[in-house]
């Protein structure tokens, strides 16, 4: 898997857990800023050696 489907599936799985729109929007804000990717990077690393 590679980090933008990885990115894709984790804003997806907010969806389904029932985030609102706004609370999803907000989500993508803060994975756009260099804070964020390295947070789901690092959730990505984490995933790809269990």
């Amino acid at each position: 898997m590679n980090y933008e489907l990885f990115k894709t599936q984790l804003i997806r799985s907010l969806q389904d857990a029932g985030h609102s729109e706004s609370e999803i929007e907000e989500f993508r804000k803060i994975l756009n800023t260099p804070t964020g990717e390295l947070i789901v990077r690092a959730a990505w690393l984490a995933a790809k050696t269990k």
